[in-house]
């Protein structure tokens, strides 16, 4: 009874054994198409464009040729060979107040000092450069009454220019103090000496132009 039951169960293993078997054959063929259809299918990356080629730098126009400055023409030094002769000295005014033999010698030192600024302007003039600007050759007007003469100081400057720098022939004791102001009006451009002096107690001023402007020329006057 034993040995039926054992070969009846047996039986029923096999059985089952070969069930599963044929049941695993059929599904796995299905099984594995549903796994693979499970993944979507990756699509490629696309083509990379390439970089755009680069368009070079434009060539750079160069900078045009400096037109060089003109050469200046050096000022001569001055000298009695190279300067006009002086002009006689203007006869005396009657002026009242202003002893004519005073008045006389400061008009010859005037002139010299003009021929001599004349020459310096017309140069400067022809090599473009700013007419000569000069300052005081004295603080205050030069007292005649009580010296005769004082002497300039020829060192100070207006920007650059002195009356030392622009290699003038003055003397050691001037009879008035000198300024010389520019100008470059309507009519063109000049410049004034200006002279004053103390004299019998009053101040007296002259203006010497030259150039355009001729209403700038004032005669001795006494100031106060």
């Amino acid at each position: 009874m034993g040995r039926v039951i054992l070969i009846s169960l047996i039986i029923i293993f096999l059985s089952l054994t070969a069930t599963i078997h044929v049941t695993a054959q059929d599904t796995l063929p299905a099984a594995t198409a549903k796994i693979s259809t499970d993944y979507p299918t990756y699509t490629p990356f696309p083509t990379q464009t390439p970089y755009p080629t680069l368009t070079p730098y434009p060539t750079l126009t160069p900078y045009p040729t400096q037109t060089p400055f003109p050469t200046f023409t050096s000022i001569p030094e001055p000298t009695k060979s190279s300067l006009a002769p002086a002009p006689s000295a203007p006869n005396p005014r009657p002026i009242y107040g202003f002893d004519p033999s005073v008045m006389t010698a400061i008009d010859q030192e005037i002139n010299d000092i003009q021929l001599q600024l004349e020459i310096v302007q017309s140069d400067r003039l022809a090599s473009n450069a700013p007419l000569l600007q000069l300052p005081p050759t004295h603080a205050m007007p030069v007292d005649l009454d009580a010296k005769d003469g004082m002497a300039p100081d020829l060192r100070k400057r207006i920007g650059i220019d002195s009356w030392y720098s622009a290699r003038l022939e003055i003397p050691a004791k001037m009879l008035a103090a000198y300024r010389v102001d520019v100008y470059d009006g309507p009519d063109g451009p000049g410049f004034v000496i200006l002279a004053e002096t103390i004299h019998s107690g009053t101040i007296w001023r002259r203006e010497i132009n030259v150039g355009a402007e001729s209403w700038r020329e004032i005669d001795w006057i006494a100031s106060r």
